[in-house]
């Protein structure tokens, strides 16, 4: 019997997925040949450290405006990376907006619902047909507690 796909490989929700250890699940290559992107917390432990390793790890447009709806648009967005599936995994996650805690809760919920608009037909703020596309948040190194 074969075992079962990781959670962070559907489009169903939960869109983020929390593993205690920096054991490295979650950044396997995609199987179907999605894209899957690797950020360091300990680079994002202000507001301005995410939108930075963002923009540089998801190659953002010049537009990209360094704030939290400029975030949202382009990573439900996406344009410029076309991919069968979308894959964050974030490392030494427990440090992710360490310096910034007032966000964390924002930023949690701006993935989660990026998540929820790829499963659906609307994306990017407009109709997109077509099949839901998956797109998943992994913090590594994170305890469930430690989301708001």
């Amino acid at each position: 019997m074969a075992a079962p796909a990781p959670p962070w490989t559907t489009p169903k929700a939960p869109w983020l997925h929390v593993v205690p250890s920096e054991s490295g699940l979650g950044a396997e290559p995609s199987i179907d040949g999605g894209l899957v992107r690797v950020l360091d917390a300990r680079r994002m432990e202000t507001v301005a450290g995410v939108f930075d390793e963002f923009r540089s790890a998801f190659e953002f447009p010049d537009y990209f405006g360094r704030n939290w709806d400029a975030l949202d648009e382009c990573i439900c967005d996406l344009e410029w990376l076309p991919a069968s599936s979308y894959r964050i995994v974030i490392e030494s996650a427990s440090r992710l907006l360490d310096r910034g805690r007032a966000e964390r809760s924002t930023f949690l919920n701006l993935m989660s619902d990026a998540g929820k608009a790829w499963a659906s037909a609307h994306r990017g703020g407009r109709e997109s047909p077509g099949r839901a596309i998956p797109f998943n948040t992994v913090l590594l190194g994170a305890s469930i507690d430690w989301c708001p």
